[in-house]
């Protein structure tokens, strides 16, 4: 369970989807824009594939996780499919491995700065 208690006196800082404003939301390159934007915690979702595969995207409706691409459903696809229309759509392994490798690295930076 994550506490979402103030941190260093100031509101707890959510990046939901990532940073959607900055760049198409639940994507490696929105998440890395929520990172650099300094927020504590990024919110996204995980769907599951036809083929087993689970990737970040909010609905099962292509339209939206294409940002307006084309039509139908996400969970109906394999994962070679779906990148085939949405090739920046992260598996949760992609996600967790972004999370690992580079945000906990900016993460450990911030609190370092913050001290």
């Amino acid at each position: 369970m994550i506490s979402l208690e103030r941190r260093y006196g100031r509101p707890l800082r959510i990046g939901h989807r990532g940073a959607a404003v900055l760049a198409p939301e639940n994507t490696l390159p929105s998440f890395r824009a929520a990172v650099e934007a300094g927020v504590d915690l990024i919110e996204f979702d995980v769907l599951d594939l036809r083929d087993g595969e689970l990737v970040i995207a909010h609905s099962n409706d292509l339209r939206e996780v294409s940002h307006g691409v084309t039509d139908g459903t996400v969970r109906d696809r394999s994962l070679p499919s779906l990148r085939e229309i949405c090739p920046d759509v992260p598996t949760l392994d992609d996600a967790l491995a972004f999370f690992v490798d580079e945000a906990g690295q900016a993460s450990l930076a911030n609190v370092l700065a913050m001290a």
